[in-house]
């Protein structure tokens, strides 16, 4: 079970800000549902990659209910992601579920995507980075997508890929 100082913090700002009592904002944390997407055309890069993981490790300290939606569920990230699950809740946290690329998404209490895409009406935000450069931006913003060029990998942010003879 989750520790009360585990959320002291974040739930006192949270009670703040929604006008609620530190354990109301307490339960709001361990009862939503938070969705982490990758885009398609951002699997493969680097950056995204760790900004997914540090995402996942972020979200399941406060949040232990966490969905996750990726084009091609490959085997390294999600092992990743269950060892990240399973480090912070222990063996009875359960699995981090598995969202279809065509399921419905709007019953999350929030979203966070990794890529460019933005969908107003929904609680999303949307993070990406090339090389030194990151950027955010919210279901409020105007565009209907946040802005992205490709750059070099950023080697403070994201591990470089293994020599091509590693990769065999």
């Amino acid at each position: 079970m989750t520790e009360h100082s585990q959320f002291s913090r974040p739930a006192r700002l949270a009670a703040v800000l929604t006008n609620k009592t530190d354990h109301q904002a307490e339960q709001m944390f361990c009862d939503g549902r938070v969705l982490l997407r990758l885009e398609q055309e951002f699997e493969s890069l680097p950056d995204a990659r760790e900004t997914l993981l540090f995402a996942a490790n972020q979200i399941l300290r406060f949040c232990p209910n966490l969905a996750v939606q990726v084009a091609h569920p490959w085997t390294p990230l999600m092992d990743d992601l269950q060892g990240l699950k399973r480090e912070i809740h222990g063996e009875n946290g359960g699995p981090v579920e598995r969202i279809r690329q065509d399921d419905q998404v709007d019953h999350f209490s929030a979203i966070l995507n990794i890529g460019s895409g933005l969908v107003h009406g929904l609680p999303w935000i949307t993070v990406n980075s090339s090389g030194w450069v990151a950027r955010i931006a919210t279901a409020q913003a105007e565009a209907g997508h946040l802005f992205w060029t490709p750059g070099p990998i950023n080697p403070c942010a994201a591990p470089l890929p293994p020599p091509a003879w590693e990769q065999v």
